[in-house]
């Protein structure tokens, strides 16, 4: 299974590459208990057992779906609306690391 890096790599040339790659960094970088599932066109991160997000890859754009039950969505083209994505998976971790888990090294 390839890794985080080798995915963005392999994205390079896509229009939205750079956008895909600020937003994957960020969130991977939330904490050591973020794990991150590489499939072909889609990202999945996950804390403990519960999915924190997904990113999947089309053509102009990319698709963010938060959350465990993947209800928010965003559509993004551009880094007004990848920044509101951020912010909405910053939240959706927050609200994961507050249900119970114990506090980090």
């Amino acid at each position: 299974m390839p890794d985080l890096r080798s995915f963005l790599d392999g994205i390079g040339e896509l229009h939205h590459a750079g956008l895909v790659t600020i937003l994957a960094e960020q969130v991977a970088g939330l904490g050591p208990d973020v794990q991150v599932e590489v499939e072909p066109l889609m990202l999945r991160f996950h804390v403990r057992e519960q999915t924190l997000c997904e990113l999947w890859v089309y053509g102009e754009l990319f698709i963010v779906r938060v959350g465990p039950a993947a209800v928010v969505e965003y559509r993004v083209r551009n880094e007004e609306v990848a920044l509101r994505a951020l912010d909405q998976v910053l939240r959706e971790y927050v609200q994961l690391r507050a249900s119970g888990s114990p506090a980090l090294p």
